[in-house]
């Protein structure tokens, strides 16, 4: 470490609001920390070492300034002990939007290196992506966000493909039609392909595919803002993620529905289907049935694709 830089004292804080699943060899309180050492060892350059001492509360809530660890840390604080306080934390203050993506995909420490002033140099931690996953990302990002947008929605299939039926228990099929250079999509029942629903109208023969994709994607936003869904969503996710709580679930599903519009068509598709069982239309109307266990998978990606180790100066 140069001489000129100056030694910074970085003391690690974990905490969770309950006990559940603290007595595992490895829990939450360890991963925090795990993701938290690896910062400071990314930050060497800039003089950033880790002080040894723990402070972990398990099983106190984040409601109260009056959690054991806290206090002995601020209190060494106070005692210039600790010059950095370095925390592990799900971004809840806002939803991610194509900046902060960016910014993820761009940061060098996932594979093992460190940026100074403009420079690229080896880190001493372990890169946690691989090389050539990084590369194939990169290429990817050099291409123009237009003709890459283009080229999603053009290799992108009919949104509802395989998942709309008709009241008659059969699939509708995506079809097209061009009138002055302008592409028109639909859903046609089979009845209607094979010539025999004539003067039968308790089907739906044909329906706009604008139309009935954006009734369903905004009758799904709608129905992850109901609370029995919720609550259901995150029973099915605790089967993998028992230390998921329920105001967790909330916000990552309140997180979807103003990220939706930033997403790419084939990202919009991958989420319908998970999310998506079935689409019954008739004359009444259009009838969506949700996968459970596709809302617990969403909700896990969710909360994954935004921690972020957060420094504070003390």
């Amino acid at each position: 470490m140069p001489a000129t830089t100056k030694k910074l004292r970085c003391a690690v804080y974990t905490r969770k609001s309950t006990d559940e699943g603290l007595e595992k060899e490895f829990n939450t309180l360890d991963a925090q920390r795990d993701a938290c050492e690896a910062y400071i060892t990314s930050q060497r350059a800039e003089g950033w070492v880790l002080v040894r001492d723990r402070y972990d509360d398990g099983g106190f809530s984040g409601g109260t300034l009056e959690r054991p660890a806290l206090q002995r840390l601020l209190r060494d604080s106070r005692a210039d002990l600790v010059d950095v306080i370095v925390v592990y934390k799900i971004d809840r203050r806002r939803p991610l939007d194509k900046g902060d993506v960016y910014k993820l995909l761009n940061n060098r420490t996932y594979v093992g290196e460190a940026a100074h002033k403009g420079q690229v140099y080896p880190g001493e931690h372990q890169g946690i992506v691989p090389r050539e996953l990084w590369d194939r990302a990169h290429a990817v990002l050099r291409v123009s966000p237009r003709v890459r947008a283009n080229q999603n929605r053009a290799q992108t299939p009919a949104l509802l493909k395989g998942l709309i039926f008709g009241v008659d228990g059969r699939a509708l099929s995506p079809t097209h039609a061009r009138k002055n250079g302008r592409l028109y999509r639909y859903y046609v029942a089979q009845r209607v392909l094979k010539g025999d629903a004539a003067g039968d109208d308790s089907i739906v023969r044909r329906v706009s595919a604008a139309e009935i994709e954006a009734a369903v994607v905004d009758q799904v936003r709608a129905l992850l803002r109901q609370p029995e869904i919720v609550v259901g969503t995150w029973r099915a996710a605790r089967r993998e993620a028992p230390d998921l709580t329920e105001g967790e679930v909330n916000d990552a599903l309140h997180r979807l529905d103003p990220l939706w519009e930033q997403l790419f068509p084939a990202e919009q598709a991958r989420i319908v289907r998970s999310l998506v069982e079935r689409v019954v239309v008739g004359p009444a109307g259009a009838d969506i049935r949700l996968r459970l266990d596709g809302l617990g998978g969403l909700v896990r990606d969710l909360t994954a694709i935004s921690p972020s180790a957060l420094m504070a100066a003390a």
